[in-house]
């Protein structure tokens, strides 16, 4: 099923409908450290394209060749850009239907502090950049602080259209390592071609902050980094020739975060995540690298079959050595060697691995929270998607529907501001979702056979709640009970509180799957009725192929929709040291009830607590109960004292299990189904091969599940 990507305007299109499971991916949970630390008025920037689709071959350049600006060779090593690694560095991108008039627009590249870091202590001597066409006027190029959006250095000067300009600093800005936005500004009045380009390069792998557009017609900035052309992606023209000291290194591997890892003591080895980047001159064919924890050690060696240019990106998969007990952990991965060499800034080249180790745990709570649109016109598949795997998994799974804005027609009712932040890290597409913060990319439509992958987890602890009304109603007080199978730190774990509401009516949603043919539901039989559904409304507006379409909307029933959410990563709220089974009563937290709630409807509200590994960001477990009640999570019943538990051994290509009567199936990583048996005694149920594996079984009404790789 086609995903409604943000980087798209909303329009009606014809397309090939398919019910397709994709499975999901697990999300850079520590490497999102790296992720750009922007002011407000970037991180809601927006991505969709409201100008028409790209047009290529409207210039070329040669293939990775500087904007030559001095007599004398310029030494590459000072050049501060973001001119990621390509074997073709060609083409601009054009925009449609530009005003006549002269428009204030502007060009950037947040530069993230992991690069700024390489060059502290040089001054910017020169920006280099190509223009857009047309008569520029009014021009400065300037340099912004993404520490406080503030502008730090600027500079008026002329520019020519459509070529390359060259400016000379005075009074030169001098890098601090912390991270800038660097570009120009410029009033643009009659373009010299038809389609009006953005000065902005291509290339085959997105760079975070490549390329940001201001619009004067608009009146806000555009982050274009995403913007995608065939099998490309935007970064703008802009360059900084720097002099000093600093600089880039020929071999300069970055370790730019790790997943984290938790599991059991007694299954086999797990593999996390470890990210790297390239900051050097030299592409990258190999590194080494080492990781432990609790005084175990293992080491490897990663060969490249492409090597890694500038600013390549790489995820490498590790098998984890395992603590000596159960506790929490930091592990340390870090390269050791690159291209078989020493690495020119070897002071980055460690991360820690936040670890969980259990022996037995609790039955995990897990949340998925949906991120849709009242205005995105294929979110009516998420509401669907979300119906069904509420019944599913309904004792395994607590969802929130997270409503924002989105810029086809209007603004949501339903948006939730308080939940900004969250979507800004994790939300890629709507509709879209993430599950535990985990697992991001996901959606709750088409991912609906993947689950299965993720449940049944074990984790460290139950959570309970207690609830009462305040003021009338105006305000709730949440008393969290929490207990932990493991001894762990203060400030480790942080809650957040989420109100929701229930059947929510009398909204408007806009429905793209009205009127489109019967092929368009092949294998989506269950989403056919939207087709037909009789429409509350109808809207005429633009679309963004040209010309007018109509839009029609229709009123579902909404439910477990995010009102407000108490501090998203639970930083607010950080729990204490606590010692493994002691249940510790905290001090009740006082939230005001919003006012979008109707103060007759607070038997549909929800309070739901999120449990969240600061180190990690992601959610542990959860516990939900309606406003003015108390209740434990329904993990609170301890797995590993479950009665006639069956026993699941890991052998050579098979799995192991013994118990009087279950079933057991064998998936891959990625949800397929391998293998399944009845067991009644004892089986021998094989992987068919090697790899990363995992077994559910089912018996006695309760579900186990045991991951190995083989």
């Amino acid at each position: 099923m086609k995903k409604f990507l943000l980087l798209i305007a909303a329009v009606v299109v014809t397309m090939t409908a398919s019910a397709q499971s994709k499975t999901f991916g697990k999300s850079q949970v520590g490497a999102k450290v790296e992720k750009q630390k922007l002011p407000d008025f970037l991180l809601k920037a927006k991505t969709e394209n409201p100008f028409g689709d790209f047009k290529k071959g409207l210039v070329a350049t040669p293939k990775k060749q500087k904007i030559q600006s001095r007599e004398d060779e310029l030494d590459e090593s000072k050049i501060l850009d973001l001119w990621c690694w390509a074997d073709s560095m060609a083409t601009l991108a054009g925009l449609d239907a530009m005003p006549s008039s002269a428009t204030e627009c502007r060009w950037g590249v947040a530069l993230p502090e992991g690069l700024m870091q390489k060059f502290t202590g040089n001054t910017i001597d020169q920006i280099a950049l190509y223009t857009t066409p047309g008569t520029l006027t009014n021009c400065s190029v300037w340099v912004m602080s993404l520490t406080t959006g503030q502008i730090v250095w600027q500079q008026a000067c002329s520019l020519n259209e459509f070529k390359a300009n060259v400016i000379a600093c005075e009074n030169p800005y001098t890098i601090t390592g912390e991270p800038i936005m660097v570009g120009y500004t410029a009033y643009v009045k009659s373009p010299s071609i038809k389609n009006y380009p953005i000065a902005a390069c291509v290339y085959p792998t997105s760079v975070d902050g490549g390329a940001y557009f201001y619009h004067g017609s608009y009146g806000r900035w555009f982050n274009t980094s995403t913007w995608f052309y065939k099998d490309c992606y935007a970064a703008n023209f802009i360059q900084c020739y720097t002099s000093g000291t600093a600089g880039r290194k020929d071999n300069d591997l970055t370790v730019i975060g790790t997943d984290g890892l938790r599991g059991e003591l007694s299954a086999g080895n797990q593999q996390f995540g470890a990210y790297v980047r390239n900051y050097g001159m030299t592409e990258i064919s190999s590194f080494d690298y080492t990781y432990e924890v609790d005084g175990n050690t293992t080491s490897g060696t990663v060969n490249l079959p492409t090597p890694l240019g500038y600013l390549g990106a790489k995820g490498v998969a590790v098998t984890e050595v395992k603590p000596n007990s159960k506790g929490v952990y930091a592990g340390t991965f870090t390269v050791t060697k690159v291209n078989g060499g020493n690495d020119g800034a070897a002071e980055d080249n460690v991360a820690p691995v936040p670890v969980v180790a259990l022996d037995g745990g609790v039955k995990r709570m897990n949340v998925i929270e949906e991120w849709t649109s009242t205005e995105c016109g294929w979110c009516p598949r998420g509401i669907v998607g979300l119906d069904k795997i509420k019944e599913a998994y309904k004792d395994d799974l607590l969802p929130i529907s997270v409503h924002t804005y989105f810029s086809a027609q209007g603004d949501d009712p339903l948006e939730v501001t308080s939940y900004q932040k969250v979507l800004e890290n994790y939300a890629t597409d709507l509709p879209g979702a993430a599950v535990n913060r985990e697992y991001n990319d996901v959606d709750p439509y088409s991912n609906f056979e993947d689950f299965p992958n993720i449940f049944y987890q074990h984790c460290e602890a139950t959570l309970g709640l207690a609830t009462s009304e305040e003021d009338m109603g105006a305000s709730v007080s949440i008393t969290p009970s929490i207990q932990f199978n493991i001894d762990v730190p203060a400030n480790y774990y942080g809650l957040a509180y989420v109100i929701t509401e229930d059947n929510i009516t009398g909204v408007d949603q806009l429905n793209y799957y009205y009127g489109l043919p019967d092929s368009y539901f092949e294998g989506a039989d269950d989403l056919k009725f939207l087709q037909t559904v009789t429409p509350t409304d109808q809207k005429q507006g633009e679309s963004s192929s040209g010309g007018t379409t109509m839009y029609y909307y229709y009123q579902p029933t909404f439910n477990d929709v995010a009102r407000t959410i108490d501090s998203p990563w639970g930083d607010k709220h950080l729990l204490p040291a606590c010692k493994a089974g002691e249940k510790v009563t905290l001090d009740p937290v006082v939230i005001e009830m919003p006012s979008s709630i109707e103060s007759s409807k607070t038997s549909d509200v929800n309070v739901t607590a999120l449990l969240i590994d600061q180190r990690t960001g992601i959610i542990v477990t959860a516990s939900r109960v309606k406003f003015g009640e108390t209740g434990w999570a329904v993990g609170i019943n301890k797995v590993e004292n479950a009665t006639d538990e069956p026993v699941i051994e890991v052998a050579e290509g098979a799995f192991n299990v013994t118990a009087e009567n279950a079933t057991a199936k064998v998936y891959t990583m990625d949800g397929k189904l391998v293998t399944s048996a009845t067991v009644k005694g004892s089986a021998s149920i094989p992987t068919f091969g090697n790899g990363a594996y995992i077994i559910r079984v089912e018996a006695n009404g309760q579900k186990f599940a045991k991951k190995a790789i083989f």
